[in-house]
C-alpha cells in the first residue's frame, strides 16, 4: 500500500490534503468519478500511510504535515491532468443544494512541485 500510493504521489505536480468530513460513501463515490474525468485521483488514506508515502520535501517544505490529522483524503493531479478545482466545483454545488455540509475544502492545503 504505501509503495503504491507513493508511486500516485511521485508521478503527481500537485497534492491536496483534505478532510472529508460530512461525506458518506456515495457523495466521495461522486467527487471521484467527477476529478477522475478531469484526470485527478482521490485517494482516502490513513494518516500514518500518507506520511509514510508523502517525501520530507513535500511533509515539512510543502506544509502537508500539519494538515495530516482526522479523516484525510489526497487529492493527486498529474501534469496532464484537468485541475482539480473543475471537477470538485459541481460536486460541492450538489452537495450544498442537497443541504449537506460536504467535505471541508477550505482546510485543503496545496502542495506544487517546482521542477
Amino acid at each position: 500500500m504505501v509503495t503504491t500510493l507513493a508511486e500516485q504521489v511521485g508521478k503527481s505536480q500537485t497534492i491536496y490534503v483534505t478532510d472529508f468530513t460530512g461525506l458518506n460513501v456515495a457523495n466521495i463515490t461522486d467527487l471521484r468519478r467527477r476529478l477522475r474525468a478531469v484526470g485527478v485521483e482521490y485517494v482516502v488514506v490513513k494518516n500514518t500511510l500518507a506520511r509514510r508515502a508523502l517525501s520530507e520535501k513535500q511533509l515539512k517544505d510543502g506544509g502537508l504535515e500539519s494538515f495530516l490529522a482526522g479523516p484525510t483524503a489526497l487529492v493527486l493531479a498529474g501534469a496532464e491532468s484537468g485541475r482539480p478545482r473543475e471537477g470538485a466545483d459541481g460536486f460541492r454545488q450538489g452537495i450544498r443544494e442537497a443541504g449537506d455540509q460536504g467535505s471541508d475544502w477550505s482546510k485543503a492545503r496545496r502542495s506544487r512541485r517546482r521542477r
